[in-house]
């Protein structure tokens, strides 16, 4: 998954979950497994100070506003959550063959 707000990719075998937030679910937050791992790509104090604070207030260190997407949030969560699933089951394949 690339968040082209951070312009970092996130491997979806990385994120936790995901979850509807905001006023009429104007965003969907990614949890990740590791946030550190992620927040550690940025140099910036202050930038990393504000995924951090993400987390805590939006309950995920990256999040998608769905406002700005021409698409129904039912349809896109559902997809999101496939691509979640199909990441953690090749994880398990993967994990068995080795």
């Amino acid at each position: 998954m690339f968040d082209s707000q951070s312009g970092l990719t996130i491997d979806w075998s990385d994120i936790k979950e995901f979850e509807f937030g905001g006023y009429q679910s104007n965003y969907i937050s990614i949890k990740l497994l590791d946030k550190e791992k992620y927040i550690s790509f940025f140099k910036n104090p202050v930038t990393k100070f504000m995924y951090r604070l993400n987390s805590k207030l939006l309950h995920g260190t990256f999040t998608i506003n769905v406002s700005t997407l021409k698409c129904n949030n039912d349809n896109l969560f559902e997809t999101l959550e496939l691509y979640l699933k199909a990441a953690k089951n090749q994880a398990i394949i993967n994990e068995k063959a080795n």
